[in-house]
């Protein structure tokens, strides 16, 4: 029996990948800022580097949840995130091991290697595939030009932005999901 799927961004190109495979097992798909590759970095040599660096820098281990959650409060990156999604954030990626130091669960490698991995599945050949509706969420800070690749990649798509957002869009405003 077919059945709609909303994608999470990380689990993106996975979805997009099944419903392509087997049309049948989706009547619609919503795409949450999936993981795509603009056409012109499929190598991930711009963008791909750049994360994975970062990625690989990234602070793993806290003295508590409160020092957790104001090192992530005080970032950049994290400045649009609601409370309640920081906190849970803070309390749910986390682990307290035996030193009582609070750790992320995915240490920083291993989240850059999933983030160099995301590069060797060819999602742009899928799209096309693709026979039910997609909705494709977007924060304001997704490029433009993937937007467009997307959208002329795919028959039956509809894209939304969600203005007053980042790279975080489920993190800075998830009533906007609903």
């Amino acid at each position: 029996m077919p059945t709609p799927y909303v994608s999470l961004p990380s689990w993106g190109v996975a979805i997009i990948l099944a419903a392509s495979a087997s049309p049948n097992l989706f009547d619609r798909v919503v795409l949450i800022e999936p993981v795509i590759p603009s056409l012109g970095d499929l190598d991930g040599r711009n963008s791909s580097r750049r994360t994975t660096y970062r990625a690989r820098r990234r602070r793993s281990s806290f003295p508590s949840h409160n020092t957790f959650f104001d090192y992530f409060r005080s970032r950049h990156r994290y400045r649009l995130w609601i409370n309640e999604t920081l906190w849970l954030h803070a309390f749910y990626r986390t682990y307290v091991d035996s030193d009582d130091m609070v750790r992320r669960k995915c240490p920083p490698h291993i989240e850059a290697r999933i983030i160099e991995n995301t590069r060797s599945v060819d999602v742009w050949a899928a799209f096309n595939k693709i026979r039910c509706p997609t909705l494709l969420m977007t924060s304001s800070g997704w490029t433009t030009k993937v937007v467009e690749e997307v959208m002329d990649a795919m028959n039956d798509i509809t894209h939304v932005e969600v203005a007053g957002t980042t790279r975080f869009l489920t993190m800075e405003q998830p009533k906007a999901l609903g």
